[in-house]
């Protein structure tokens, strides 16, 4: 495999060609069978997940980095302060409220809170 292939690769899946990348490793030698066959059923399953060109032009994050940073800024800083302790239980509510409060409609939590007849 020349060592331009790997990249060659990312460059097409990120054009949004992933049965290029399918076959391309179809026309790998059989000494990587094992691994080339579970990577080409993973390609196979995840067509629609690939589609990265589709992605960037409907203005959608391609990458792990925002989900990353939004975890570490929505929940970790809150969630390791100096002496916190959660349950399951707690845990699972106090996410689902700072979610809710760092939604770009969290106007609608709060506005719900206002309402006395809620």
């Amino acid at each position: 495999m020349p060592p331009t292939w790997l990249p060659a690769q990312y460059t097409r899946l990120w054009a949004g060609q992933s049965r290029a990348v399918e076959q391309a490793m179809a026309d790998l030698p059989p000494c990587a069978a094992p691994l080339t066959t579970q990577l080409e059923a993973y390609l196979r399953t995840n067509r629609a997940r690939l589609r990265y060109d589709l992605f960037r032009q409907r203005g959608l994050l391609c990458g792990s980095g925002p989900i990353e940073a939004a975890h570490r800024t929505l929940l970790q800083v809150r969630l390791k302060r100096s002496g916190q302790r959660w349950s399951n239980h707690g845990l699972d509510r106090l996410v689902r409220l700072r979610s809710a409060l760092k939604s770009p409609q969290a106007h609608l939590l709060t506005d719900l809170f206002k309402n006395p007849t809620a």
